[in-house]
């Protein structure tokens, strides 16, 4: 299942600041409740775990209860009966799911029964509500309006409002006025003490109110008689059920039909004041605008992530808001021919005027190198040689030659053969980055691929690599043709064909079929999340300094038997199973020839030079991959019929 907070690697920035050890300390001053709530965190471990726990359940509510209502929520909108605000039926569907969560009144102490969360993760699970529904967030993220009240509000007050609010109680904060607008010190709703009443009474009309037929509202108010500035100005509770306001309508502000925006009247509507002194506009105001602000904020980062989401769907599957494209208007056009046609290339090359080539066929896989060579050479080596051909005589052809052009080549790390395994164990490697495994982050020898690495290809793939890297060099250094290499570790992700072994396995495991282990499965390989490497070719084909050779890896070192165990484990709990259950699966097959022992690639001249270093964790990349393929399975299906069975059966029966 989707899940907004593990779908999103960048949000782990919130929770790796080197602040967040602090404020948590702060937080929790010291852990003072661990020994009165058992659900309270005894150490700075334990707090971030609840924390997770927290985002990984609002992350669930929102991808699969929030987002799927957003659409239909948007055109019912809320409605007006009696002077009473009634919400669209999906966001009744929305406020249900986030209180059965427990996602109301987050931040407060735990006394009150709040979770005691602090202002980062609200931010964050903001962000994720925002994502699936910016107007709900409108209505969500009003619960901080408890913060103004537990700060300025006595004790009473607290204990009667904050456990409400808590429970799944929704908050407004009452301040603007059809003839005030946005200065609020011309604020003229009035505030007048009835000693009749023991209470005060507000009179008068407020506009712009978002989510303003709440249960609990915050109402700026004039209590000062005569005065026209913010200095006779005081902040007041109203509650909803002693009556007295009325909403006259409601406006779809900016088109957010999903977020109530009311005017409302106030005829003698019964308020107490917040807190024990009247402390005019700027104190109040500016405790609310801090928390309105921060969810704004938060707010705008959710849409943005929402929106880049959007176009990476719309640049990787042709599909915009999970419906197909339009498929005669693309902004690119697909083009099938045999890459060791010169004749067809050379034409393309000069009817759509070509000025850069990424270069990234090729067949792959080392098992079927070793069954059919032949293929891999007319492929990798003779199709190579095509393209840098062609684009050499076009551009040649040219009145300003090379200038603004670039050939690009993808190559892989096996054209340097293998390094020793001398540390079976595992021991600390000499660099690291963002997205290094805190637990698995191992390298298993000294010794790790450079740019400046001899090569020594092992296999009649990685033979066909190499002679297709010199290639590409040659042609720089005879022709003078603005080329670039760059060699890459195992790549993982979507779309991958289950040639390869992650994609293999997660199929596999799903319908219970043997996973084929080489040998003992203690083969180590480097392991590169394919949107990461998409990033780097982008970075390196605009920045990158042409005649060198960029390596591309994970900092990722893995043995194969210990990535087909965390495999076996994720698909397991994502379909529902005991993690592990499907362990006794593994199958140990004869090795391959002259299988290589250990890949480690070294990036950090890709880091230095242009900053670039891989976003998620492997661990984190294994989710989301694993995710994928589940969510996808008419895609294996379609893929994995027909000559794929013939297929399989020849590279592992009987083995």
């Amino acid at each position: 299942m989707a899940n907004y907070y593990n779908d999103n690697p960048n949000l782990q920035f919130y929770l790796d600041h080197p602040l967040m050890k602090r404020i948590v300390e702060l937080k929790e001053r010291n852990f003072a409740d661990k020994d009165t709530y058992d659900y309270a965190p005894v150490d700075y471990e334990d707090a971030m775990e609840n924390y997770r726990r927290v985002l990984d359940i609002t992350g669930d509510i929102t991808a699969n209860i929030i987002e799927p209502n957003s659409e239909s929520v948007d055109l019912e909108g809320p409605h007006l009966e009696n002077g009473r605000m009634i919400y669209a039926s999906k966001t009744v569907e929305n406020l249900d799911a986030c209180t059965k969560g427990g996602l109301w009144g987050v931040s407060m102490p735990r006394r009150y029964g709040g979770l005691n969360l602090p202002i980062t993760v609200f931010s964050m699970l903001s962000e994720m509500v925002a994502s699936a529904d910016a107007g709900f967030q409108n209505i969500w993220s009003l619960q901080s309006c408890i913060d103004t009240l537990y700060e300025f509000g006595n004790e009473e007050q607290r204990m009667k409002y904050i456990p409400r609010v808590c429970a799944g109680e929704t908050m407004s904060m009452d301040l603007t006025e059809p003839d005030a607008g946005s200065d609020l010190q011309s604020v003229m709703l009035k505030a007048t003490y009835s000693e009749k009443d023991g209470c005060w009474l507000l009179n008068g009309v407020k506009r712009f109110i978002t989510n303003g037929d709440s249960d609990i509202h915050l109402v700026l108010a004039r209590s000062e008689e005569g005065t026209k500035d913010g200095r006779g100005l005081s902040m007041f509770i109203y509650d909803k059920r002693q009556g007295g306001v009325n909403v006259r309508h409601i406006e779809h502000k900016l088109g957010i039909h999903g977020s109530p925006t009311c005017e409302l009247t106030y005829k003698n509507a019964k308020a107490e004041l917040c807190g024990e002194t009247r402390l005019g506009l700027i104190k109040y105001v500016m405790a609310l605008m801090n928390s309105a602000r921060l969810g704004i904020a938060a707010q705008s980062v959710g849409l943005g992530q929402e929106a880049y989401n959007e176009a990476l769907r719309y640049a990787g599957e042709r599909q915009q808001f999970h419906k197909k494209i339009i498929e005669d208007k693309p902004n690119y056009k697909f083009v099938r021919m045999d890459i060791c046609d010169f004749d067809a290339f050379y034409k393309l090359m000069q009817d759509e005027k070509i000025d850069g080539i990424i270069h990234l066929a090729a067949e792959s896989h080392v098992d079927r190198s070793i069954k059919d060579p032949f293929s891999f050479a007319r492929t990798n080596v003779m199709g190579t040689l095509t393209l840098l051909q062609a684009a050499m005589l076009y551009w040649e052809s040219l009145p300003e030659k090379y200038e603004g052009k670039r050939f690009y080549h993808i190559s892989t790390d096996e054209v340097y053969g293998a390094l020793k395994m001398t540390h079976p164990e595992g021991i600390e490697p000499p660099f690291t980055t963002k997205a290094s495994s805190s637990q698995h982050h191992e390298a298993y020898g000294e010794d790790f691929f450079y740019e400046t690495t001899k090569y020594n290809p092992h296999s009649p793939y990685s033979a066909s690599k190499a002679s297709s890297d010199h290639f590409v060099r040659a042609f720089h250094d005879t022709y003078g043709m603005p080329t670039i290499v760059t060699n890459c570790s195992n790549n993982y992700g979507p779309y991958q064909f289950p040639e390869k072994l992650i994609p293999l396995f997660i199929n596999n495991i799903r319908n219970r079929k043997p996973l084929p282990v080489y040998g003992k499965g203690e083969n180590v390989r480097d392991w590169l999340f394919v949107e990461d490497h998409a990033r780097a070719i982008d970075l390196i084909f605009h920045k990158g300094t042409v005649a060198e050779t960029y390596n591309i890896g994970g900092f990722n070192e893995w043995k194969n038997i210990d990535i087909i165990k965390v495999v076996i484990n994720t698909v397991d709990r994502l379909l529902g199973r005991k993690e592990g259950e499907d362990m006794n699966l593994i199958t140990y097959v004869t090795d391959r020839l002259g299988h290589d022992a250990r890949y480690a690639i070294d990036s950090t001249k890709l880091q230095k030079e242009l900053g670039w270093e891989p976003s998620l964790q492997f661990e984190e990349g294994i989710e989301k991959t694993v995710k994928w393929y589940l969510e996808n399975q008419e895609w294996m299906d379609n893929i994995t019929s027909g000559d794929y069975e013939k297929y399989y059966d020849d590279m592992y029966k009987n083995r």
